[in-house]
């Protein structure tokens, strides 16, 4: 099985257990998968057309839900039932299937509480409102699975999941006294054999190169971007170790000509990006002088050769909205990064700065980018860093801001706006 391969060589090499979890929903009355190694099942759903047609299979590398005319990952089901259910299907290192039906977890059920847990998470005022759903969507993704995680003592988790769900913030949920960044580092994938999971490269052997703007002509500034990657490049990474192209030098051009000259293996763009609804256009990373769509993402030629990580420091999706959703859950697949960080949504400069800081400063001791961003994470969960008027803190020191932010009064990054957001798509390892 490619999957179990593949897994048991990232534990051989990162001693970090990894598992993968598909969720999606069936009908009620659909018809087991058979659990003995071929994992083969179809299930036949009326079309608008009234046609049957084979929403998914599992053939031990990957849930093929068949591509659309535009080559999408996933196609959507033309019917979507709210009567529909959950279920989720576990692979391991170790070869194990693990699979649980949710019968009580219809597809309107799990919809309405993660747009409540969304929402929440979002809102820094709400306090937390967001626990309740955030426990709900734990006992759903993750409470069944909880027996077989512990006994194979899994740290990692991928997670594949259905429409509407690919840009939820999983690192959030909450199984009553931990979140589960707590737990388990976590991603997403768009699909396992669409993931490029070639040669394993630990973090710090990588080349980095940090770019951005702090003011854009018809976008919202960004005051601490340039801020942001000069310290990343010149301070935090391998001791000063990374270069920076800023401002008037933030273009694809320059982005060119720079891994011309270097095999740089992270990319950190400290700018906009916006993952929208409809054609793939309307989707894009902003440069200083320019607009990169999505469907045009081969022009900044991050896969000749593929670098092992973008990061996209400053970019939002529109949770349940599929486009959107494809749009950011396919962004390391389209740019040709085997992997890519990114918020789900916009959060204020000073919070981005103090998650991307401690985020360089994992990636050079963690053996997997998962595992940086989950230590990441934490960090800003625990106060361990944080603002303190015009400065922030973090584990390393004290980094002065632009002086609009002690106007701001933040202090308190602990609220899962400020980090869980932060996703990494594609190869997590």
């Amino acid at each position: 099985m490619q999957i179990k391969a593949k897994l048991e060589k990232i534990f051989e090499q990162t001693s970090v257990n990894p598992a993968l979890v598909y969720a999606f929903f069936v009908p009620a009355d659909a018809v087991s998968p058979n659990l003995d190694g071929s994992l083969v099942k179809e299930n036949k759903l009326k079309t608008k057309a009234d046609k049957a047609t084979t929403q998914w299979e599992f053939k031990g590398d990957r849930l093929i839900d068949f591509l659309n005319a535009e080559d999408r990952f996933f196609n959507p089901n033309e019917a979507l039932d709210d009567d529909d259910v959950l279920e989720l299907v576990m692979v391991t290192a170790k070869g194990k299937v693990v699979r649980y039906r949710l019968a009580n977890a219809t597809r309107s059920k799990v919809m309405a509480e993660a747009r409540k847990f969304v929402r929440g998470v979002t809102n820094v005022r709400s306090g937390t409102t967001y626990i309740k759903p955030a426990q709900y969507l734990y006992d759903v993704f993750l409470r069944p699975l909880e027996a077989d995680l512990e006994k194979e003592n899994i740290k990692n988790i991928s997670f594949i999941m259905d429409d509407g769900l690919r840009s939820l913030p999983i690192a959030a949920l909450h199984d009553g006294e931990k979140f589960v960044v707590e737990k388990y580092s976590v991603g997403l994938m768009p699909s396992f054999s669409l993931t490029n999971v070639s040669e394993y490269v630990e973090p710090s052997n990588n080349l980095l190169l940090a770019m951005g703007a702090s003011e854009f002509p018809d976008q919202i500034d960004l005051p601490a971007a340039s801020l942001e990657a000069r310290l990343i490049a010149n301070e935090i990474w391998q001791n000063g170790g990374g270069d920076a192209l800023l401002n008037q030098r933030f273009t694809v051009k320059e982005l060119i000509e720079a891994r011309s000259r270097k095999p740089y293996g992270i990319i950190h763009l400290a700018t906009h990006g916006d993952f929208r609804s409809g054609a793939t256009g309307e989707s894009y990373i902003q440069f200083k002088n320019e607009r990169v769509a999505f469907n045009d993402l081969q022009r900044l030629q991050l896969g000749n050769p593929p670098i092992e990580l973008l990061v996209l420091s400053a970019c939002r999706t529109a949770f349940g909205d599929r486009d959107a959703e494809l749009g950011f859950a396919g962004l390391a697949l389209a740019s040709g990064a085997k992997s890519v960080i990114g918020s789900i949504w916009s959060v204020d400069d000073a919070g981005t700065m103090g998650l991307m800081t401690g985020l360089y400063e994992a990636l050079q001791i963690n053996p997997t980018k998962a595992q940086a961003l989950q230590q990441a994470q934490i960090a800003l969960l625990h106060g361990e860093v944080r603002q303190e008027g015009a400065q922030l803190i973090t584990q390393k020191g004290a980094i002065l801001l632009p002086p609009e932010y002690a106007q701001l009064g933040l202090s308190d990054l602990s609220h899962p706006y400020y980090w869980s957001g932060f996703t990494i798509v594609g190869n997590p390892w």
